[in-house]
């Protein structure tokens, strides 16, 4: 199990940080067996804040999804799957709160729609799933959760590629599975083979409200005697996706392969841009404050607890 143990939460592990501190750690259960006895001022994080970010976490191994290649840090969504590493509760969080978030939308979605499920397809000899939050007679929807939403109408381009690759997953599945695990389930609300998607849209949860932005693009339209440009949804065809997931997955398959080893040309490949080395690039290729390819690699585990 590639995460061995959290970081201590206690607040007084917080008061006692200090520059090239390495913070003191204890296995996942040593740490909830400290928060069921713990007081309140123990620490932000009681026992059941604790309990539901372990079991949130999943070990995913060598499964590849549509969301392991769209956005993030791939180099320390790589190590995460190959290396021993300490794990923080804070890094957590976000993951956490929009997987409750999630839970309480599940409970209300609407008659006939497909929530949480899981579809897989294969792309030359090589598996990939998708998990849409919500599929309904015509649309896929996924809900994010976000301290910033896009301030126009134009979604982030990594949601733009995981709604096109999970309608992909879904309209080409050779299987699939319900969110309790069940495998090929007959009664499945909607037909993968017969069902047109004709939108994709993310619904973008922020902190004053939600906001609904579609994949579009603009096309010319003749009105007689002029033309204007028009925006009109936008769902990429089966090539079009292939051209953009095919070599993402091609890069996954190397990396996993060869990891340690850089493997020549990965840095060529979407997402693995930057100096051929599975250490953090860092800007301007990467900004992300806590990748855990910024610990890569002495800093995954340290010794003392």
């Amino acid at each position: 199990m590639p995460l061995i143990g959290l970081q201590d939460p206690t607040h007084k592990e917080r008061a006692s940080d200090a520059p090239g501190r390495y913070p003191r750690w204890f296995d996942v259960d040593e740490v909830l067996r400290q928060a069921e006895s713990a007081n309140p001022k123990w620490s932000p994080w009681p026992y059941e804040l604790i309990a539901s970010t372990v079991a949130n976490h999943q070990e995913r191994g060598s499964r590849l999804s549509v969301t392991t290649i769209c956005g993030g840090c791939m180099r320390g969504t790589l190590i995460e799957r190959k290396c021993d590493y300490i794990g923080s509760l804070d890094q957590n969080y976000a993951s956490l709160r929009g997987s409750m978030i999630h839970k309480t939308l599940e409970q209300g979605q609407r008659a006939n729609s497909i929530a949480e499920w899981r579809f897989y397809t294969t792309v030359n000899g090589q598996e990939i799933s998708g998990s849409p939050d919500l599929i309904t007679f015509d649309t896929i929807w996924d809900y994010k959760t976000t301290e910033n939403p896009p301030a126009y109408d134009y979604m982030y381009n990594s949601h733009k590629l995981q709604l096109n690759f999970n309608r992909f997953c879904f309209n080409n599945a050779t299987k699939w599975e319900d969110p309790d695990g069940v495998f090929d389930r007959s009664d499945i609300p909607l037909d993968p083979f017969q069902t047109r998607i004709n939108h994709l849209a993310i619904v973008y949860l922020g902190p004053k409200g939600p906001k609904v932005i579609e994949t579009t693009k603009s096309i010319t339209v003749n009105t007689g005697s002029t033309t204007r440009r028009v925006r009109v949804p936008e769902v990429w065809t089966d090539q079009e996706v292939m051209n953009e997931l095919q070599p993402r997955m091609e890069a996954w398959e190397l990396a996993w392969n060869s990891f340690p080893t850089w493997p020549t040309g990965l840095e060529n490949y979407p997402g693995w841009e930057g100096p051929p080395e599975f250490r953090c690039s860092g800007a301007p290729v990467c900004n992300l404050p806590n990748c855990v390819a910024k610990r890569y690699p002495d800093g995954l585990v340290w010794p003392s607890k």
